[in-house]
């Protein structure tokens, strides 16, 4: 590998990360630096996955731990977003890219390869619902009435809530059926804490992407849609703000060209099979990544903001959400409600969503 400036990987642990990090490592003269983010609630925390990976390669590993006291850069952060920024893992990824830059210049990341490979869960469920589409109507409408009116401990089991969930979203139109599983908040939710008439950008910006991808399939079309959205509009612009808040220079290797137009042209099957995805990439790295890492479920970059908010920074969603609806566009009965119900747990709502 040719730099003139000390290059390393962001490592989270994951199948994309872990397979840049041993390609990295195959072609580099010295060991390499990876840099990895855990989380004090143990659901979220990956570092025990980069430690494989590091272990196995001999790489110089660094680790930092984000807690909810991590929470004070975050007026650091907005001024770096300079915009309303809704996507918590931004905190870790500033952490991350401030680790980074006391070694190196310029990090290598797996951003792209679960949009090139179809790695997201959501696909899955994207799968299921579009399955569910070939129940005749009528009986989809009947069978989510049915669950919504079974007593509360019933309908709020896991199973009966995703069975719910499915034949709701079902009822809708193609794209807001995907909507549903990008989208940080519902239209409903919007409504709630929203002083006027919701901007309806996102779903437009959905149909026209949609409109855009003419692939053989359904999941041919739905990750293209996401090389065109979900990438560029949120997961490029959190890191490449973060890093350069750092003079930190990112890249990822699967966002080459040659890397895109190949995936491109991988039949879908060879990516989504029996539920795994990425299978194609999981074979094709197989002998280079461990075990542990290899048949792991995918986790994202998730943060714990639901466990925060409704714990140690209960006053601090509270105080910032006051502050918020002061302003004209936000309606401050609206936003006290829908954290109140967050921190009851009767909701889980856009306010501490911790995953995308």
């Amino acid at each position: 590998m040719r730099s003139d400036v000390p290059v390393g990987v962001f490592l989270s642990g994951g199948i994309d990360s872990s397979v840049v990090a041993a390609l990295m490592d195959d072609v580099a003269d010295d060991p390499i630096g990876t840099y990895s983010i855990g989380f004090d609630k143990e659901a979220y925390d990956e570092l025990e996955f980069a430690r494989e990976v590091a272990d196995a390669y001999g790489t110089d590993h660094h680790e930092y731990e984000v807690t909810p006291d991590s929470m004070d850069v975050l007026p650091e952060i907005i001024d770096q977003y300079e915009m309303p920024f809704g996507d918590p893992s931004a905190l870790p990824t500033y952490y991350v890219s401030q680790v980074a830059s006391e070694d190196i210049t310029v990090a290598l990341t797996g951003d792209a390869g679960d949009e090139n490979f179809a790695g997201y869960d959501r696909y899955t469920w994207d799968r299921v619902v579009s399955l569910a589409r070939q129940i005749p109507r009528p009986v989809r409408r009947l069978g989510a009435k049915t669950l919504r009116s079974m007593p509360r401990p019933v309908r709020e089991q896991r199973h009966a809530h995703l069975a719910r969930r499915t034949l709701e979203i079902a009822n809708g139109d193609p794209v807001e059926q995907y909507s549903r599983f990008i989208c940080h908040a519902t239209g409903e939710q919007l409504e709630r804490v929203w002083d006027g008439p919701v901007p309806d950008d996102e779903l437009a910006q959905l149909r026209d992407a949609f409109a855009r991808s003419d692939g053989p399939t359904r999941l041919d079309r739905v990750t293209h849609v996401d090389l065109q959205t979900y990438l560029p509009d949120d997961l490029l612009v959190k890191v490449d703000r973060a890093s350069m808040a750092h003079s930190l220079e990112v890249r990822s290797p699967f966002l080459d060209h040659e890397v895109v137009e190949f995936a491109a042209r991988i039949p879908s099957k060879y990516k989504w099979r029996r539920g795994e995805g990425k299978w194609i990439l999981k074979r094709a790295f197989e002998d280079l990544l461990p075990e542990k890492v290899l048949t792991r479920s995918k986790q994202g970059f998730g943060v714990p903001i639901n466990e925060w908010f409704r714990g140690e920074l209960r006053e601090f969603a509270r105080d910032n959400l006051d502050s918020l609806g002061a302003r004209p566009a936000f309606d401050p009965d609206g936003l006290r409600v829908t954290l109140d119900e967050h921190v009851r747990g009767a909701k889980t709502t856009a306010i501490g969503s911790g995953t995308s």
